[in-house]
């Protein structure tokens, strides 16, 4: 085709990304057929890099990226293997539209600010035409402007699916649940600039490299499918450097789609703020897993730090404790008030109340002369079988869990791990399980 009537063609020059995406799209009208988004590298991320070395010659902000690749929608990706199935064959209707085509587009900065057509392969080893290229949800449209402009404000608002429906029943009589799917997921495609869960979180990650105080730690089993991914901004080791002397624990659950526990840790500054000091994704709970992020985390902030570390506050997690333990023999452990009263009234759920009464005393006893006192009370009122029970587990226990044994190191206050758990929740609050993280090892550097 004649280059000079061709919305794209090799060596093309555009000034902005706008610029180059309206050609895109009328390449797309002509030809019938879509490009599907593959990697990329954005000019922000580019202009991190530069400047954080010194340089000045920056990439202008209205080329979005560096180099954009795209691939036909029923090819693969550049860089990608075809996916092997590993059904029976006993489904075949399950299969993926993509056919191995070979069409691609490359595009990338030309000097700092224009983008050009770097390559271009237009051969299809499929039909291109209007009636398919019409059939694709991309181009089917079912909801008028003004109705996606509604769904987007409700999208906004975090409006459930079925309340969505509900609203616009009264506008549209067509709206099936899978096109508000459909929908609702081309909003966040476009939100995301068409990356995948698995791009955007090696983003965030590159990113997060551009900071020279930072750590980054990938931790993998024996078959090199990722155990945990600890990360430590500069910050963060600040605030362990200010605040580090008592630090609180505890595993958040919930808060991304491969439903990975995520490891907090913080500290609480001079107002009682809690402070973040680092967070870990870990695959399980494990002792050996905990283990090895505290370990990374201890690694991180420097034997300096470490050292100054006294208390550590926890929930009674046994697999925390032995961790600490490990990483950190020569600090206190201090349970958290709450969990403890939740473990022993459901241990004594079947006592009196005179019984929990004394437990409820014992937490806050205050002299070792009281708390031996509040025992031997104990003894008289509960059952054999119970008091046998607390003697093993609580009366002699390593861990402070009554005001008795916290006295013995500093806790600024944090006899709960209320602080961490609020915390937690404002996460859940921003993720809404939106962002998937893969076990798979990722391409960073640890």
């Amino acid at each position: 085709m004649d280059s000079a009537k061709a919305p794209l063609f090799l060596n093309q020059r555009f000034n902005s990304f706008k610029e180059f995406s309206e050609a895109k799209a009328k390449y797309e009208d002509q030809k019938f057929m879509i490009w599907t988004t593959g990697k990329s590298t954005t000019v922000q991320y580019a202009n991190k890099l530069i400047t954080s070395k010194g340089g000045t010659d920056v990439f202008a902000e209205r080329l979005k990226y560096r180099y954009i690749k795209y691939s036909c929608k029923l090819g693969v990706l550049d860089g990608e293997e075809e996916r092997i199935g590993t059904g029976k064959g006993d489904r075949p209707i399950q299969e993926t539209n993509k056919i191995g085509c070979q069409a691609f587009l490359h595009v990338k900065a030309k000097g700092r600010s224009q983008l050009f057509v770097y390559k271009l392969i237009e051969e299809h080893n499929h039909e291109c035409s209007k009636e398919l290229y019409e059939m694709f949800p991309e181009k089917r449209q079912v909801i008028s402007e003004d109705v996606q402009e509604k769904i987007k404000l409700l999208c906004d608002a975090k409006a459930k699916p079925s309340m969505i429906r509900i609203v616009l029943r009264g506008l549209t009589g067509n709206l099936t649940s899978r096109d508000l799917a459909n929908f609702r997921a081309q909003l966040k495609k476009e939100k995301h600039e068409g990356r995948s869960e698995e791009d955007r979180l090696s983003k965030v990650l590159e990113d997060l490299l551009t900071d020279k105080d930072a750590s980054l730690v990938v931790g993998r089993d024996k078959n090199q499918k990722m155990k945990f991914l600890f990360f430590q901004t500069s910050g963060m080791k600040r605030n362990v450097a200010r605040y580090g002397k008592v630090i609180l624990l505890d595993h958040s659950h919930k808060v991304n789609s491969n439903r990975m526990p995520v490891c907090v840790i913080m500290v609480m500054d001079g107002e009682g703020n809690g402070r973040a000091a680092g967070y870990a994704f870990v695959a399980n709970e494990q002792l050996v897993t905990v283990a090895e992020v505290l370990k990374s985390f201890r690694e991180s902030i420097g034997e300096e730090l470490a050292v100054a570390v006294r208390t550590i506050v926890i929930d009674k997690d046994p697999s925390e404790i032995g961790a600490i333990e490990q990483v950190f023999p020569e600090v206190h452990i201090h349970l958290c008030i709450f969990h403890v009263g939740r473990s022993l009234n459901e241990k004594s759920s079947k006592e009196s109340a005179l019984v929990k009464e004394i437990l409820d005393k014992l937490k806050y006893a205050t002299t070792d002369s009281k708390f031996q006192s509040l025992c031997s009370e104990l003894k008289e009122a509960a059952s054999s079988k119970f008091y046998d029970y607390f003697k093993e587990n609580w009366e002699h226990c390593p861990q402070a869990w009554s005001y008795r044994d916290k006295q013995k190191s500093i806790n600024l206050g944090n006899t709960t791990t209320n602080r961490v758990e609020n915390h937690n929740s404002k996460i859940k609050m921003a993720s809404k399980q939106y962002y998937q993280y893969q076990y798979q090892a990722l391409p960073v550097k640890s």
